[in-house]
């Protein structure tokens, strides 16, 4: 799945504690998970000298997450791509649902909301939560 970029703003001190890699960043009326530093602009991030904690934990060098305006910026993804419509109750996939441009609703052209169901393994995978296995579960689906 292609990351996009947020045009959103967090401050450096929240990609590195409450919106870093893995955490799901709330913008709007949408929702994105911030990708893997594997995915960053190393250009774009500059080293943080700590020599001792570099040694102590088995690296090279720490990078401080890009500055806002430099570069290419955190790769996201759109996450959960489940959302719901609060007028006309519909529930799916946002590009089933919605108008990728507006974010609205193809039927009532309310604005969708990110489903706030996810479901997770023990191995710290995340997946949108599967409602149709879950809702038809006695059928064997």
């Amino acid at each position: 799945m292609p990351s996009s970029r947020l045009q959103a703003k967090a401050r450096t001190s929240q990609l590195v504690s409450t919106y870093g890699v893995g955490s799901i960043y709330p913008a709007a009326a949408e929702s994105y998970l911030v990708c893997g530093i594997d995915e960053w602009d190393e250009k774009n991030c500059a080293p943080v000298p700590e020599p001792r904690l570099a040694a102590a934990l088995g690296v090279e060098v720490f990078r401080q997450p890009p500055a806002s305006g430099r570069g290419r910026g955190i790769p996201v993804l759109r996450f959960p791509e489940w959302y719901y419509c609060p007028k006309c109750r519909a529930l799916g996939p946002y590009w089933k649902l919605g108008d990728k441009k507006s974010g609205r609703c193809r039927e009532c052209a309310l604005e969708l909301v990110p489903s706030r169901f996810v479901a997770c393994c023990p191995a710290g995978h995340i997946q949108d939560f599967p409602y149709f296995r879950w809702l038809h579960r006695a059928q064997g689906v």
